[in-house]
């Protein structure tokens, strides 16, 4: 079979914000851009279309994967040019229906795609879901031939006079070494420049680079080009469906930025939410609705929040796990337990959004512990209910309440190296498991191994581990009186005398 690809469609439900601050005849972007294209299906080899029946196919030249874009609606949209692209997928669709169906997920997992190590440039993680790997990410030099891919020309890349322009020298870079940062922080995976940084942090490529677009024939390659390629020139500018970026899904990562339209973007909002949410469709997620501005892959950009919020990082984390879940040694068994040490009283140490993949999933941590000490231990669910659902045809379809605090019914157990000294599950889906005051029986490293069983789905949970002294100390041993051998004879006892004055001298 040949290699899956992924194919994403326009879903531009065009409206208009209710508070419109006009610029030149349009939207302002704060109030009204959209992320117009949404996952439909993973489908067996290129689609072919015939170009005869869609104009769009001209456009698409045929075949190719498309990905998450992101347009700014304004006053006088191209419906057209829309409609064929939409025409053109919904055929592809079609055709790749029963494929699509061997895909489906569980509510609230939009993890359409995972990274194969093997067709990174390191090779470095797993490609099973769940596992964290190495990718890395490089910007093409200004110049290099960026093939257009929905419609736009080809041209060259401007992308860094561009940036350099909107933002300054060193402030754009700055800003998407936060958007890594972000990612690595909530994930197992890791971002590593392809190529050495310049002087204003770029990890740009050398004169002369590949062409961008043309993957699977310039895929990631070490201390050349990133799996993750970035370049920027004209897509459609201001006009028509005015598209600000899209982006590939694995095991291609690269993304476009329409340098026309940087002067509505704010560098740490707008711009920052826009290149981590692409990053998103190049991680392999699709959108989610509804849009109501609490989910970085709604398919309406948002600066309500930066980057990823609850709902994302149960997404990602499905896919690549959560920090802890390292490319070398992710804590899933005992000898690769997460070291908590010091436990410093009176609160000890505790972890956030930390997750259980999957109810294959389990977590391991360790910790120093003293004999006579007390340890508390707090497992608790990380979740709320909200109204959640995938992108349906040309718009979002009926979302469903969605309780992510009960999607696994969490338990924990407290381990020595001779196994299991208390297992605790008291409560149910949704609740803390708790334990207060385990004494430690002898000095050595314990563990806590962190369970869940119910819907396989990925579990936010929260950790705190925490160790006091005992307030006694143990007894001591009782002292063993000395004996007298018998044949020491008895001692003499000199006759009394009274004392007799001394001076000091």
């Amino acid at each position: 079979m040949p290699p899956l690809i992924n194919i994403e469609r326009p879903q531009c439900a065009w409206s208009r914000a209710k508070t419109a601050i006009g610029r030149g005849g349009r939207l302002t972007l704060a109030s009204s851009l959209v992320l117009c294209l949404s996952m439909v299906v993973l489908t067996a080899g290129p689609v072919e279309v015939n170009a005869e029946e869609s104009p769009a196919a001209a456009f698409l030249g045929g075949t190719g994967p498309l990905a998450g874009a992101i347009f700014e609606a304004g006053d006088d949209p191209d419906y057209q040019y829309v409609n064929d692209v939409l025409a053109t997928l919904t055929q592809a669709q079609a055709q790749a229906q029963a494929q699509a169906q061997t895909q489906a997920r569980v509510a609230g997992q939009r993890q359409t795609a995972h990274w194969n190590p093997a067709q990174t440039a390191m090779n470095n993680g797993g490609a099973l879901q769940g596992d964290a790997l190495e990718l890395t990410w490089s910007i093409i030099p200004d110049g290099t031939l960026v093939v257009g891919q929905v419609g736009e020309p080809d041209c060259n890349s401007t992308l860094v006079a561009s940036l350099d322009a909107a933002y300054g020298a060193g402030n754009w870079q700055a800003e998407m070494q936060k958007v890594w940062a972000d990612w690595t922080r909530l994930t197992g995976n890791v971002y590593t420049p392809a190529v050495p940084l310049d002087a204003n942090g770029t990890p740009i490529e050398a004169t002369p680079a590949a062409t961008w677009g043309l993957f699977p024939s310039t895929p990631g390659l070490a201390s050349v080009r990133g799996d993750i390629r970035i370049g920027g020139c004209f897509i459609d500018g201001g006009s028509g469906t005015n598209m600000l970026a899209y982006n590939f899904f694995p095991n291609n990562g690269d993304m476009k930025i329409d340098t026309d339209n940087l002067a509505g973007l704010a560098l740490t909002t707008d711009f920052h939410n826009v290149f981590s949410h692409e990053h998103g469709h190049g991680a392999g997620l699709s959108h989610v609705c509804p849009v109501n501005q609490t989910k970085l892959m709604e398919p309406f950009l948002s600066t309500a929040f930066i980057g990823l919020q609850h709902d994302d990082i149960r997404a990602v984390q499905r896919g690549y796990g959560d920090r802890f879940e390292t490319i070398s040694a992710p804590n899933d068994t005992l000898g690769a337990a997460t070291t908590l040490d010091p436990l410093t009283p009176p609160d000890g140490q505790t972890e956030l959004q930390l997750s259980l993949d999957s109810t294959n999933d389990e977590d391991w941590f360790q910790f120093s512990g003293t004999a006579g000490d007390a340890v508390d231990v707090l497992v608790a669910p990380n979740g709320l209910t909200y109204p959640e659902g995938p992108m349906q045809g040309e718009s979002c379809g009926a979302s469903t309440p969605l309780n992510s605090l009960a999607l696994q019914d969490l338990s924990f157990e407290i381990h020595n190296t001779g196994g299991a000294l208390s297992v605790v599950d008291a409560t149910n889906a949704g609740n803390s498991e708790s334990l207060t005051g385990f004494v430690i029986p002898t000095t050595g490293t314990y563990y806590v191994r962190v369970l869940g069983t119910g819907t396989d789905d990925t579990q936010l949970y929260d950790l705190t581990v925490n160790q006091t002294a005992s307030p006694t100390p143990p007894p001591a041993p009782p002292a063993t009186p000395a004996s007298t051998p018998a044949s020491t004879p008895a001692p003499h006892h000199p006759p009394h005398h009274p004392p007799r004055s001394h001076r000091q001298t």
